[in-house]
């Protein structure tokens, strides 16, 4: 792994586990009515019920949207627009340019080794 993803990968999965002490019900939890203490927790009940059916997947992905709003101090459709609208397309675009600049590495590497 690269060493720039290294605070990436810890800040997306070990930043809200330590931040979230607290209770943090909200009305929009579908699988567990009284909120999720931590996200090990919410992690928990995925892999307890397991991949139940679609349905229970797309819940649990909506209680996982509304537990790291509540712990990062957003709504669930300021979440929604984090992901959906910032994050997903930088990420495609990161990938895509990476594709772009590894696809040039190939050329160049196959380039010096046919001369």
């Amino acid at each position: 792994m690269k060493n720039w993803l290294i605070p990436i990968v810890f800040f997306m999965l070990a930043l809200p586990s330590i931040v979230s002490g607290k209770n943090l019900y909200g009305p929009g939890f579908y699988l567990k009515k009284d909120g999720y203490s931590s996200s090990a927790e919410l992690f928990t009940v995925l892999f307890s019920k397991g991949f139940i059916s679609v349905d229970a997947f797309f819940y649990w992905c909506c209680d996982c949207i509304y537990y790291y709003g509540m712990v990062w101090g957003l709504s669930y459709q300021e979440m929604n627009i984090v992901l959906f609208v910032i994050l997903q397309p930088l990420l495609i675009l990161l990938f895509f340019i990476l594709w772009i600049i590894e696809k040039r590495r190939v050329r160049r590497l196959l380039n010096s080794l046919t001369k």
